[in-house]
């Protein structure tokens, strides 16, 4: 507390380094550049591994900017399930959105088995994207 007014800046600050980190890792594995699901592989990877030394903020959202948190995170994320829904990797009756949310969903419940000491990070992030490429793919057709 001795570099910052109260808890709330303490906290706010946390959540900015969190933020940049998971922003940071990100950005470098590079899911733009790679196909749809080595793209939800590396996100996964890059934000459970990240995210989870900083589990114990996780009740703490409200001291980000959902907008920051938009830009940052959820922005490229959502153009990896564009791209996979035009493709065909990715089911087409779930929007974009919705993926976004769901694989988020998975993410967060990984972050919680690495933090608790069930699985490790790599493993965790390996079953949510296992999970979310089998449930999101797409109906074979034919």
């Amino acid at each position: 507390y001795r570099y910052f007014a109260n808890r709330d800046a303490l906290l706010h600050a946390l959540l900015e380094d969190a933020l940049d980190d998971m922003a940071i890792r990100l950005g470098e594995a590079e899911i733009d550049l790679a196909t749809v699901p080595e793209g939800v592989d590396r996100a996964a990877r890059a934000l459970v591994g990240t995210s989870s030394k900083y589990a114990f903020l996780a009740h703490e959202a409200k001291h980000v900017e959902p907008d920051e948190v938009e830009e940052r995170l959820a922005a490229p994320l959502r153009a990896l399930f564009r791209r996979g829904i035009a493709d065909g990797t990715l089911r087409g009756d779930l929007s974009e959105e919705e993926l976004g949310r769901l694989f988020g969903g998975l993410l967060q419940a990984a972050v919680q088995m690495t933090a608790q000491g069930a699985v490790g990070a790599e493993r965790a992030a390996a079953m949510a994207s296992s999970v979310f490429l089998d449930g999101a793919a797409a109906a074979p057709t034919g």
